[in-house]
């Protein structure tokens, strides 16, 4: 294609030299790197004379291709049933099932906020000492009576046993309760002392202006409750006399 311009020409030349047949000499970089070694001949030592070079082996890799399944015909639970059931069949199950259904209970936890517990609670609260009054009013902190009455039955549990392995005759019964006339004397003094609070109590809230006070009412109508239970224990004690 150079060679249709005219190379008198400036513009001719710097084509000729741009185009022209001879290339430039570009010098790559010389490629760092040691050279492999070729392999020595495979000399079987030990093995085989008909043995290949394992060097020279390309193991093929075992991959797991995912094939399309096969198609099952799909099965519900009404195919499996061999034929119908009946009516009376029928009914024999639901009433089976409302019958556990009427009997179910729930499974047995840790009882929460039950009685003994509430009792246990308002022993701690108690005698298990703290500061909620001044130490005058409180009772001495000391173990609860519900746990002093187990220590004591475990107490004469043990005493019972070890008797039974010496081979000692049970103790005789012991009669702890108190006479019925000095119950029903006891009786009679704490109904008075009951009433002695109370007749004090509406004094003093006379005393004070409050005499016609919801309370008060409450504590006369106590009073009077009172009164006739002291007269029905005089009653009975006469009686008894």
């Amino acid at each position: 294609m150079w060679e249709a311009f005219d190379t008198s020409t400036e513009a001719g030349r710097m084509l000729k030299r741009l185009y022209g047949a001879g290339h430039p000499n570009i010098e790559y970089p010389q490629v760092l790197g040691k050279k492999k070694a070729a392999h020595r001949p495979f000399i079987p030592g030990g093995a085989k004379l008909d043995a290949s070079d394992p060097r020279t082996a390309r193991p093929k890799v075992a991959v797991k291709v995912p094939h399309r399944a096969r198609d099952h015909p799909e099965v519900h639970a009404i195919d499996r049933v061999q034929r119908r059931k009946h009516k009376p069949a029928i009914d024999d199950t639901l009433d089976a099932t409302r019958v556990r259904a009427r009997g179910y209970r729930p499974p047995a936890t840790r009882p929460v906020s039950t009685m003994d517990e509430k009792m246990r609670f308002q022993e701690r609260c108690q005698f298990g000492g703290g500061k909620a009054l001044p130490d005058e009013l409180l009772h001495p902190s000391g173990p609860l009576p519900s746990e002093a009455r187990r220590l004591a039955a475990e107490r004469a549990r043990v005493e019972d046993a070890s008797r039974r392995r010496r081979g000692e005759p049970p103790p005789p019964p012991q009669n702890t309760s108190a006479p019925p006339s000095d119950v029903k004397t006891q009786l009679v003094e704490a109904i008075n002392n009951e009433i002695a609070e109370r007749r004090a109590f509406v004094e003093k809230m006379v005393t004070l202006g409050h005499g016609r006070t919801d309370a008060v009412r409450d504590v006369e109508r106590q009073i009077s409750i009172r009164t006739r239970e002291l007269q029905r224990a005089l009653d009975n004690l006469d009686a008894s006399s």
